[in-house]
């Protein structure tokens, strides 16, 4: 083979063009492999998260006096004795870091919008919530990172107190003019 009738820059370029071709695909190929690898690390974040909830209310579930316990000091901490709070306050501090797990992993941009919101509407319930208040104001919240105290304690200033359920309106102490008897 004659080696002298080549044209060595026609034949650099096809080389160069075929190189950056390989480097183009394998770029690709990385990139899809990231984009399952993130996929898959959200699937199995949103599976832990699920699996820790789901442990924490089957211990409030299975266990009578913890219900009980659970129930009554959602509505007040003050009706509960001192190794009822013990059992609230570490109940309820498993029930905040499942959601300071899943607050983290969503600003680590690990769920999606709607997945987020599935969470933070249960948490916004829970803090509605006299008893959970209290809890948190007393200075159990020092337990948690300083960014998640300042969104749990953003939530409580928007939301509202619920009446503990079974709780009637009171009574209006004043009388309407018009509808007292004469």
């Amino acid at each position: 083979m004659n080696w002298a009738g080549i044209n060595w820059d026609a034949v650099l370029a096809v080389a160069q063009i075929v190189g950056d071709l390989g480097v183009f695909l394998s770029l690709v190929y990385v990139a899809i492999q990231i984009r399952d690898d993130a996929k898959a690390r959200r699937s199995q974040t949103m599976h832990q998260l699920a699996a820790e909830a789901s442990a924490n209310s089957r211990s409030i579930a299975e266990h009578a006096d913890l219900a009980e316990i659970w129930s009554r000091g959602r509505q007040g901490i003050k009706s509960l004795g001192p190794i009822e709070l013990v059992r609230f306050n570490y109940t309820l501090t498993a029930s905040f870091r499942i959601f300071e797990d899943a607050f983290l992993q969503n600003r680590l941009g690990h769920f999606e919008t709607s997945v987020w919101r599935g969470v933070e509407a249960p948490l916004e319930r829970l803090l509605s919530q006299a008893g959970i208040r209290e809890y948190w104001q007393l200075g159990f919240s020092e337990a948690f990172s300083a960014e998640f105290r300042a969104f749990v304690n953003a939530k409580i200033e928007t939301t509202h107190v619920e009446r503990p359920r079974g709780q009637v309106e009171p009574a209006s102490s004043t009388v309407d003019a018009e509808s007292a008897p004469q």
